[in-house]
């Protein structure tokens, strides 16, 4: 299995996948740059997240496995709201990376991105402490990059 971390996040949204308009419908070339529409809501994150990105070979095709991470700031009763919402499995997610670069997770055709909220509080005073989202996602293709 080979894998790949990208650059930290910087910036995470997110969409109703089904609401979700990609520019191509059919035909993906993973070399071009793709555009979509529709409403991305923004996640407030604390600091960066990261993305890490790995591949295997399964019965003949390549299957990519993607999975950021970030921790969502915020009071705690619109955290929970969010992470209510989030667990759902039903959002496709946009990220802007430390580069500036912005790449999406998922479409808007099942598979959808699977998320795993937890709380960690290390119950120490410089301890690290809040809502920690973990959004994994499998296909034939990792991540799509948009203009």
């Amino acid at each position: 299995m080979k894998n790949l971390q990208l650059p930290g996040i910087i910036s995470v949204g997110y969409c109703q996948a089904k609401k979700l308009q990609p520019d191509i419908l059919d035909i993906y070339d993973e070399n071009a740059l793709m555009k979509i529409y529709g409403t991305m809501i923004n996640i407030p994150i604390n600091g960066q997240g990261s993305i890490d990105i790995g591949s295997e070979l399964v019965k003949g095709s390549t299957i990519y496995k993607m999975k950021a991470t970030f921790s969502i700031y915020g009071n705690d009763d619109d955290v929970k709201k969010m992470c209510s919402i989030l667990k759902k499995n039903i959002h496709s997610f946009m990220y802007v990376t430390t580069e500036g670069k912005k790449i999406l997770q998922g479409t808007h055709e099942k598979p959808y991105p699977t998320v795993t909220v937890k709380y960690v509080n290390d119950d120490s005073p410089t301890g690290r402490r809040g809502y920690f989202v973990e959004v994994n996602y499998q296909n034939t293709h990792s991540f799509i990059s948009l203009e």
